[in-house]
């Protein structure tokens, strides 16, 4: 069963990948302005580097969030400090993302492996930052459920749990309501002003009208 199942999944996945540019292109050029927020300077690259790729080559502009400064990452040489890789890893990313095409990358610098450690708000806050000057209209980063599955793969981290949490809080609402972090508004800092349009909400508007 499971040999079917990934036979299955990986013959979705090039039928997929198996299309014209252009078709692809025609899906997904609604989305403009796309942000991807993760935790590691090689997550993108790991997990979505193809898909952050496509959206480049369909004309997207794309910007990165990465969170932590991968001071505590994997290194041969033991002489390594953390100082000289966290060098290293942002050296990487902006490398990595120049292949792809993408020119502005936000390092947030959180240490390493103690994401849940860090002032919430604070996070909260930095993400907002990055949401409401880039003004995307589709923002990708982890989802935070605790899945032991992507353990198994290597793809859970609580870093990327996290990052996952805290990206869903500031997309809704603090990115949204001025309110929030007053001190950016009053910095020029815009709320984030993307809106979903649909038959849900044209069916909601009269309830929406009741809210002042």
């Amino acid at each position: 069963m499971k040999l079917f199942l990934l036979t299955w999944f990986f013959s979705l996945l090039y039928k997929i990948a198996s299309k014209p540019v252009l078709d692809q292109c025609e899906q997904i050029k609604k989305y403009t302005h796309v942000l991807f927020v993760t935790a590691h300077a090689d997550d993108i690259e790991t997990i979505a580097g193809g898909t952050a790729s496509l959206f480049v080559k369909c004309g997207s502009i794309v910007n990165y969030v990465i969170t932590t400064n991968g001071d505590k990452g994997w290194s041969k040489d033991y002489t390594m400090t953390s100082e000289e890789l966290a060098t290293i890893r942002e050296s990487e990313a902006l490398s990595a993302a120049a292949v792809i095409g993408v020119t502005n990358v936000t390092f947030l610098r959180q240490e390493d492996g103690r994401l849940e450690g860090v002032d919430p708000i604070e996070l909260k806050k930095n993400i907002t930052i990055a949401v409401r000057l880039f003004q995307p209209d589709l923002v990708i980063s982890f989802s935070p459920e605790l899945d032991y599955a992507t353990y198994a793969f290597g793809l859970m981290h609580s870093d990327h749990q996290r990052t996952g949490l805290t990206t869903l809080n500031t997309l809704w609402p603090a990115a949204r309501d001025y309110l929030s972090f007053t001190d950016l508004y009053e910095d020029g800092i815009m709320p984030w002003i993307h809106q979903r349009c649909g038959s849900l909400l044209l069916r909601l508007q009269t309830t929406f009208q009741c809210h002042r």
